[in-house]
Protein backbone atom coordinates (compact mmCIF):
# COMPACT_ATOMS: atom_id res chain seq x y z
CA UNK A 1 0.00 0.00 0.00
CA UNK A 2 3.07 2.23 0.73
CA UNK A 3 3.97 1.42 -2.52
CA UNK A 4 1.60 2.71 -4.47
CA UNK A 5 1.07 6.09 -2.13
CA UNK A 6 4.91 6.36 -3.68
CA UNK A 7 4.09 5.88 -7.12
CA UNK A 8 1.01 8.81 -7.02
CA UNK A 9 3.80 11.34 -6.25
CA UNK A 10 6.00 10.28 -8.24
CA UNK A 11 7.84 13.66 -10.09
CA UNK A 12 5.95 15.94 -7.59
CA UNK A 13 9.23 17.86 -6.79
CA UNK A 14 10.46 18.12 -10.55
CA UNK A 15 7.45 19.65 -10.89
CA UNK A 16 7.32 22.03 -7.92
CA UNK A 17 10.43 22.81 -9.02
CA UNK A 18 9.63 23.66 -12.68
CA UNK A 19 7.31 25.91 -11.13
CA UNK A 20 9.59 27.87 -9.16
CA UNK A 21 12.63 28.14 -11.01
CA UNK A 22 11.03 30.51 -13.42
CA UNK A 23 10.27 32.73 -10.61
CA UNK A 24 13.66 32.53 -8.95
CA UNK A 25 15.07 33.37 -12.39
CA UNK A 26 12.64 36.56 -12.39
CA UNK A 27 13.58 37.52 -8.73
CA UNK A 28 17.66 37.11 -9.51
CA UNK A 29 17.07 39.63 -12.39
CA UNK A 30 15.29 42.14 -10.77
CA UNK A 31 17.98 41.75 -7.97
CA UNK A 32 20.40 42.27 -10.94
CA UNK A 33 18.50 44.84 -12.40
CA UNK A 34 18.28 47.65 -9.62
CA UNK A 35 21.67 47.13 -8.17
CA UNK A 36 22.83 48.16 -11.41
CA UNK A 37 20.41 51.03 -11.01
CA UNK A 38 21.87 51.66 -7.76
CA UNK A 39 25.35 51.54 -8.99
CA UNK A 40 25.02 54.06 -11.67
CA UNK A 41 22.81 56.49 -9.84
CA UNK A 42 25.91 56.27 -7.02
CA UNK A 43 28.52 56.67 -9.77
CA UNK A 44 26.75 59.59 -11.08
CA UNK A 45 25.97 61.39 -7.79
CA UNK A 46 29.48 60.76 -6.81
CA UNK A 47 30.67 62.16 -10.14
CA UNK A 48 28.69 64.94 -9.78
CA UNK A 49 30.02 66.13 -7.14
CA UNK A 50 33.82 65.62 -8.15
CA UNK A 51 33.26 67.73 -10.84
CA UNK A 52 31.19 69.91 -8.74
CA UNK A 53 34.23 70.68 -6.49
CA UNK A 54 36.63 71.23 -9.43
CA UNK A 55 34.61 73.77 -10.73
CA UNK A 56 33.89 75.86 -7.86
CA UNK A 57 37.64 75.60 -7.42
CA UNK A 58 39.26 79.40 -7.06
CA UNK A 59 41.23 78.55 -10.12
CA UNK A 60 38.79 76.02 -11.88
CA UNK A 61 36.52 76.30 -14.67
CA UNK A 62 33.20 74.56 -15.73
CA UNK A 63 35.44 72.32 -18.46
CA UNK A 64 37.26 70.93 -15.56
CA UNK A 65 33.78 70.01 -13.76
CA UNK A 66 32.58 68.75 -17.01
CA UNK A 67 35.45 66.80 -17.58
CA UNK A 68 36.25 65.35 -14.44
CA UNK A 69 31.96 63.83 -14.41
CA UNK A 70 32.75 62.96 -17.39
CA UNK A 71 35.72 60.57 -17.34
CA UNK A 72 34.43 59.44 -13.59
CA UNK A 73 30.92 58.19 -15.45
CA UNK A 74 32.84 56.22 -18.14
CA UNK A 75 35.73 54.92 -15.97
CA UNK A 76 33.34 54.06 -13.09
CA UNK A 77 30.39 52.59 -14.54
CA UNK A 78 28.07 51.19 -17.88
CA UNK A 79 25.94 54.12 -18.04
CA UNK A 80 25.45 55.99 -21.09
CA UNK A 81 25.95 59.36 -20.67
CA UNK A 82 22.93 61.32 -22.33
CA UNK A 83 23.60 65.05 -21.15
CA UNK A 84 26.02 66.57 -19.17
CA UNK A 85 25.96 70.53 -18.62
CA UNK A 86 27.80 72.88 -16.43
CA UNK A 87 26.79 76.56 -16.31
CA UNK A 88 27.94 79.42 -13.67
CA UNK A 89 26.02 82.56 -12.63
CA UNK A 90 27.07 85.06 -10.97
CA UNK A 91 28.90 83.06 -7.70
CA UNK A 92 27.04 79.78 -8.25
CA UNK A 93 28.32 77.01 -10.57
CA UNK A 94 25.41 74.03 -11.11
CA UNK A 95 26.46 70.63 -13.02
CA UNK A 96 23.75 68.12 -14.10
CA UNK A 97 24.08 64.82 -15.52
CA UNK A 98 21.66 62.67 -17.24
CA UNK A 99 22.33 58.98 -17.87
CA UNK A 100 21.13 56.15 -19.05
CA UNK A 101 21.69 52.97 -16.66
CA UNK A 102 22.13 49.14 -18.01
CA UNK A 103 19.90 46.68 -17.80
CA UNK A 104 19.42 43.19 -17.54
CA UNK A 105 16.43 42.97 -19.50
CA UNK A 106 17.20 44.71 -22.53
CA UNK A 107 14.47 48.18 -23.07
CA UNK A 108 14.07 48.03 -19.74
CA UNK A 109 16.72 51.06 -18.95
CA UNK A 110 16.22 53.93 -16.47
CA UNK A 111 17.16 57.79 -16.84
CA UNK A 112 19.11 59.35 -13.99
CA UNK A 113 19.49 63.04 -13.73
CA UNK A 114 21.84 64.60 -11.03
CA UNK A 115 22.23 67.95 -10.42
CA UNK A 116 23.92 69.86 -7.71
CA UNK A 117 24.96 73.39 -7.19
CA UNK A 118 27.56 75.10 -5.06
CA UNK A 119 29.14 78.29 -4.56
CA UNK A 120 32.34 79.62 -6.36
CA UNK A 121 35.35 79.88 -3.93
CA UNK A 122 36.84 83.27 -4.49
CA UNK A 123 39.53 85.55 -2.56
CA UNK A 124 38.39 88.28 0.01
CA UNK A 125 41.52 90.79 0.55
CA UNK A 126 41.55 90.99 4.46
Amino acid sequence: MASAARHGEDGAVLVQAALIMPLLALALGAVLHLGLYLLSRQVVVTAVQQGLTAATAADGTTAQGKAIASQLIAAHSAAEILELTATAASSTVTLTATVRTPAVVPGLTRTVTVAQSAAKERWVAP
